[in-house]
């Protein structure tokens, strides 16, 4: 039991160390907008950009607080941020800089001439402009960052100078960002469990030592004195090497400023551990020692409690593991979805971009803003569909809930164009091609497939259209009349082209209701949806499809709300590199709790074996057979499979991997039953036990 208490101890100590850093990078990260509330400023006409910055850095400089803004660099291999802000007072930033000027470039990238920016920077670059370096790009409408405290003051000094300014939002603690909630925290916690009783475990093997020990007159602290300081001997070297391996890799991959900001942060984690730890054998060796007698000392140990604890231990463990490899066997379904599609895509879509907003937070218009914005987002559609291919495929409506028995529809609503339909052909009833001939201009068009019913999906679309131009206050009213109803094969094969939807256990739609795109109900079709996820697509044949697509953008002012126009493929790229990092974890997740398993499963076997060993020596030579010996155990061991399986039945999970662990475990118990059996078979023969 010594070796799954050091093993365990091992496992908590590195986990402890991975959150640590983990959550110095995001610390890291989110401390640029960490006490920072987010403002629109419009830049007012007259002025020129270089006249609108000096007069934002003077307004910062009056309220003695600084202002930044943020622009996003998606073309390097790492994502970094480029922030433009003034240098009144550079502790407003919340970053750790070598020391310089007030108009040095700071960078945590080798640039030259530039100074560092200490940190851990695993997931973001960034560099530090000078406000007035922001001059080049267009400043019609921006999003800056102020000090929260200082918000309310910044803004009616710009409404002053005659400049509109709205606030956004407030950015939450940095705290919100760190990696010490939700799964993570589940496992330390459980891993903190295991921890605790494998040195309870330990505790009781000594439990004869101790209580000779106790019997001769020593006391519970010397007892304990004594206990922690035999074992804590190993504990030390193996957190010396562990926590000198991290030190030494953050002095080499970054510096030895990062190094202490670093202990900053790990210090008081690493404190609590030790104290944790402490106070688990403090519990075991007190739980221990009020327990001992003289039946210790014959050798008679507490079975029957080792037996519950290891019980519910396993239990726990075997849930937990269950839903855990239920989780990757649908995130390896998810990620060979998304790499069929991503070859897919492209060799149909090759050259194809997607729109994307820039700030979700522009979007907080007014009344009559919200309606240009509308009506520009309609012109830039109707003027590009034709000359860039452009396809719309809005799926931000479709939902499927999955079971293990078949698809629930929730939302099967999709919006298309014509020219969806050229890249992926669908046949009619007839078995002819559908186009955009069999459009009715004058009608509201929709596919449905030939299965479904008529009334149902009319009356549902009659239902959502009306409510919508109601609310609106368009006066428009859509009848039976009105639509234009095409009846598709049940057989067809309806492709998701993005990764932006919600049928992420396959890339084919299932029977999707599909309406045909129409400006005329531009609110019901919810514009903003189509142009920022990913929802339109166009064809460019350039390198810099961005430039192509610059003028169409700038004409209906556009170009403030979207900044980046990125490859379709490069979308399934990002989507397969962030399933396959939570692969990644849940087999990490997985080895975490199969090794205290293992043990586990070990030690209740061999536990089962010492106890009944003379019992089962007796049974075998009467000629009993293997199951004869040991029924018990077995139906002990259904009954747990039993509780987990109503445990797993409650949660509404029951994957088949349910079915593959309990086999596995039934198959392993009794590999080690027959190794134990035959051992003490064997030292009975010797007359050892």
């Amino acid at each position: 039991m010594k070796k799954l208490m050091y093993v365990m101890f091992t496992l908590n100590l590195i986990f402890l160390l991975f959150c640590t850093l983990w959550n110095f990078t995001v610390d890291n990260d989110m401390r640029l907008y960490d006490g920072k509330a987010s403002i629109s400023i419009e830049k007012p006409k007259e002025m020129s950009n270089k006249e609108y910055l000096v007069c934002l850095e003077k307004q910062a400089e009056m309220q003695d607080t600084d202002i930044f803004y943020v622009t996003h660099d998606y073309t390097k291999d790492k994502y970094s941020e480029n922030v433009y802000a003034t240098r009144h007072d550079l502790s407003f930033l919340n970053l750790s800089l070598e020391m310089g000027g007030h108009n040095e470039l700071y960078s945590t990238m080798a640039l030259t001439g530039s100074k560092k920016i200490y940190g851990c920077n695993l997931f973001i670059e960034y560099t530090i402009y000078r406000l007035t370096d922001l001059q080049k790009y267009g400043l019609e409408k921006l999003v800056f960052y102020v000090d929260q405290n200082k918000s309310q003051e910044m803004l009616s000094q710009l409404r002053e100078k005659d400049i509109t300014a709205n606030l956004i939002s407030s950015h939450q603690s940095k705290k919100n960002y760190q990696l010490s909630f939700g799964t993570l925290q589940l496992i330390e916690i459980i891993l903190g469990i295991f921890l605790f009783t494998a040195i309870l475990f330990h505790m009781f093997h000594k439990s004869k030592e101790i209580a000779i020990e106790k019997i001769n007159g020593l006391s519970f602290w010397n007892v304990f004195r004594k206990e922690i300081r035999e074992d804590f001997k190993l504990m030390t070297v193996i957190s010396v090497i562990l926590i000198g391996t991290v030190a030494a890799a953050i002095v080499l991959y970054w510096e030895k400023e990062t190094l202490l900001l670093y202990i900053e942060i790990a210090g008081g984690k690493l404190l609590k551990f030790l104290l944790y730890v402490i106070a688990a054998y403090f519990l075991s060796c007190i739980y221990i020692y009020a327990q001992c007698s003289i039946r210790n000392i014959k050798g008679q140990s507490q079975n029957k409690e080792l037996y519950w604890i290891i019980t519910i231990v396993r239990m726990l463990i075997i849930v937990i593991l269950v839903v855990n490899t239920s989780s990757i066997f649908t995130t390896v379904q998810t990620l060979k979805t998304l790499n069929d599609s991503n070859l897919r895509i492209n060799k149909e879509l090759e050259g194809y971009v997607y729109t994307t907003l820039r700030d979700p937070d522009m979007l907080l218009f007014d009344e009559e803003e919200e309606q240009k914005f509308r009506e520009h987002c309609q012109h830039f559609v109707k003027e590009t569909e034709k000359k860039f291919q452009g396809i719309i495929l809005n799926t931000s409506s479709y939902y499927l809930k999955k079971d293990d028995k078949q698809y629930h529809t929730e939302s099967r609503v999709i919006t298309i164009n014509g020219n969806y339909l050229q890249v992926n052909p669908i046949y009619d009833m007839k078995g002819n091609l559908i186009t955009e001939r069999d459009f009715d201009p004058d009608k509201f068009n929709m596919l449905i497939r030939e299965d479904e019913d008529v009334n149902q999906a009319v009356g549902q679309l009659l239902e959502d259209v009306n409510f919508c131009e109601k609310a609106y206050e368009t006066n428009r009213v859509l009848t039976k009349e009105d639509v234009n109803v095409i009846r598709y094969q049940k057989n067809a094969k309806i492709y998701a082209l993005n990764p932006f939807t919600n049928a992420r256990y396959s890339d084919i739609l299932k029977k999707p209701i599909m309406y045909v795109y129409d400006d005329q109900y531009c609110y019901f079709m919810d514009m903003e949806v189509i142009i920022s996820n990913g929802a339109y697509l166009l064809k460019c044949d350039t390198e810099n499809p961005k430039k192509e697509l610059s003028s169409y953008l700038q004409k209906y002012e556009l170009d403030k709300f979207i900044h980046e126009t990125p490859f379709i493929s490069n979308a399934f790229s990002d989507e397969i590199s962030y399933t396959s990092n939570s692969l990644f974890t849940n087999f990490a997740v997985l080895i975490l709790y199969t090794i205290p398993l293992t043990f586990l499963l070990i030690y209740f076997a061999s536990l089962y074996c010492e106890n009944k060993s003379k019992e089962i020596f007796l049974k075998r030579l009467n000629g009993a057979g293997y199951f004869q010996c040991h029924s018990l155990i077995y139906l002990v061991e259904l009954a747990v499979w039993l509780v987990i399986a109503i445990a797993l039945l409650w949660m509404d999970i029951l994957p088949m991997m349910f079915y593959v662990l309990a086999l596995s475990d039934f198959l392993a118990l009794t590999f080690c039953i027959r190794y134990f059996e035959k051992k003490n078979m064997n030292e009975i023969l010797k007359g050892r036990l």
